[in-house]
């Protein structure tokens, strides 16, 4: 009996055919981290192998209440602000075996940002808090990712964001009716200005800036006071060509923004912009 995955043999009476790459796995390196805010993983990462597989063990916090997350770069560079899309699960299990179960964490989330993924959040400092895991590199995994949204939405796991994401899934994908699927979910669903926010930075990814503009503008109505309401309309406009209202939005969210980190960031783009002219 033999076992054929897309014209390929895997198995033939019972062994697995000479043409399938078998072996341990390859050690690229290790790190140790001691009384570090970061670590930063720079060589090793290429197009050698499919999946790369990053374990972190027995990380302990010095201070309390804190999170840990990841980011990645390409190439020799090291700003890691890689453009992330994800939706955030997340499993527990109480010490006293209370509580425990699986749920989804839209604020975990990230849509187009290029932010750091959140891969543990609320870790304690005292002596038995401690974060480990596996997280995997893996390229074109497609088809379990479409699983894990399926089951999300099964288990009535829904949000504004799961469902941006899970659309742009499947068009990746090719499956016409699930993205048509989606699409009247989102239409259906009522929107807070974040969600807004989320539908926006999909339309303009897509090339639909009147679409995007016309969400972040009702967005704006609802929420005056989101300074990233203000950035992501100053980006619409400005692939609009109209740079006088991307100087006033940027100048608008200069002014709401509180993160000192974001403010630089708004002020970089408002300066090259008056470089410009």
């Amino acid at each position: 009996m033999g076992v054929i995955s897309n014209g390929t043999t895997l198995l033939d009476a019972g062994a697995l055919d000479s043409g399938i790459a078998t072996g341990d796995m390859t050690l690229i390196s290790t790190s140790t981290a001691s009384s570090s805010a970061t670590i930063d993983i720079t060589s090793g990462i290429d197009s050698t192998y499919k999946e790369y597989v990053f374990k972190f063990i027995n990380i302990h916090p010095a201070n309390d209440d804190v999170s840990f997350q990841f980011q990645a770069d390409v190439g020799t560079g090291t700003s890691y602000a890689q453009t992330i899309t994800s939706s955030h699960f997340r499993a527990t299990h109480g010490e006293d075996a209370s509580s425990e179960g699986v749920s989804y964490i839209s604020g975990g989330d990230l849509n187009q940002e290029t932010g750091f993924q959140l891969l543990a959040g609320s870790v304690g400092n005292d002596a038995d808090q401690n974060i480990a895991g596996i997280l995997h590199r893996r390229v074109g995994d497609l088809l379990s990712a479409k699983n894990i949204y399926q089951t999300a939405l099964s288990n009535n796991e829904i949000s504004i964001n799961l469902i941006s994401n899970y659309q742009l899934l499947a068009k990746k994908l090719g499956d016409k009716e699930l993205v048509k699927e989606l699409t009247s979910q989102l239409v259906n669903k009522e929107k807070d200005p974040y969600e807004l926010l989320v539908i926006a930075k999909n339309d303009l990814q897509a090339g639909h800036a009147h679409q995007a503009k016309a969400h972040l503008e009702q967005a704006i109505t609802k929420a005056p006071y989101i300074a990233e309401l203000y950035l992501e309309l100053a980006k619409v406009r400005y692939q609009q060509g109209n740079i006088k209202q991307t100087q006033t939005l940027l100048e608008k969210a200069i002014e709401l923004e509180r993160d000192n980190q974001k403010i630089d960031v708004y002020q970089a783009k408002l300066l090259s912009l008056q470089m410009d002219k």
